[in-house]
């Protein structure tokens, strides 16, 4: 008998299997590609949006819409212009104070601009304006009789005035309806210097306040907060008025 022998059959190579990533290390990845997938579809979604709506004509949108567009362009630039003008007067003005009565800038570069005009008030002052259909003796008079009232902003009897509170008051005791404004009572028909008479409202700091004329450049008039109606000079530039002509 022949020796048993043993065959040794060679083993197969055994080919490592590749690595199989951790659940985390997956989850990783699929993180890293979602970051550069995103941003390609973001652009891919909003720009051809944003391209299609500056494309859109102008007849695409309501009307309605256009109009408040073009009203917020026109409010914004109306600020921008009011602030400049703002700035300009305040460089520019000064508040001065005259009499104890202060001006505000606006009213000063307004008296400054009419002062440099060489004209007193408004349009072209009558020469020889037709007499006052009322006693201007009168006027003078029942303003006499509030001397000492204390001012009071938007003031219109005895108990406290404002300046054209006062002018107000006493010429609807003779029969004239004023308005309750300075501005307003001093668009009225204004009259020269030369032909003012006592009676008279006097305009001062470029409409923003009025006094009853007494002549000799005086007036009766309520000041300001914190004062009382009294006589006073006339400053700056100014004009007459003679209401009900």
């Amino acid at each position: 008998m022949f020796p048993s022998s043993t065959r040794t059959t060679p083993a197969s190579p055994v080919h490592p299997l590749p690595d199989t990533p951790a659940p985390g290390a997956r989850a990783g990845r699929a993180f890293r590609r979602s970051r550069r997938v995103i941003p390609m579809l973001t652009m891919g979604l909003v720009v051809p949006g944003m391209v299609a709506a500056i494309g859109i004509p102008a007849y695409a949108f309501p009307a309605a819409s256009m109009e408040v567009a073009v009203a917020k362009a026109q409010e914004t630039a109306f600020e921008e212009a009011s602030q400049s003008v703002e700035l300009l007067v305040a460089a520019d003005i000064e508040v001065e104070e005259r009499d104890e009565y202060k001006t505000t800038s606006a009213a000063e570069l307004e008296r400054r601009r009419l002062e440099r005009a060489g004209i007193h008030g408004p349009g072209n002052p009558l020469t020889n304006p037709p007499a006052a259909p009322y006693d201007q003796g009168a006027v003078v008079d029942i303003a006499y009789r509030y001397l000492g009232v204390p001012y009071q902003f938007a003031g219109s009897s005895p108990s406290g005035f404002d300046c054209s509170g006062l002018t107000m008051y006493v010429f609807a005791q003779v029969g004239i309806s004023l308005p309750h404004s300075s501005s307003a009572q001093g668009a009225m028909t204004s009259i020269a210097a030369s032909a003012a008479k006592p009676g008279d409202i006097v305009v001062l700091d470029g409409g923003g306040h009025v006094g009853i004329y007494l002549g000799g450049n005086q007036m009766i008039h309520a000041p300001y907060p914190g004062t009382k109606v009294r006589v006073g000079t006339l400053w700056g530039s100014y004009w007459f008025v003679r209401p009900g002509i």
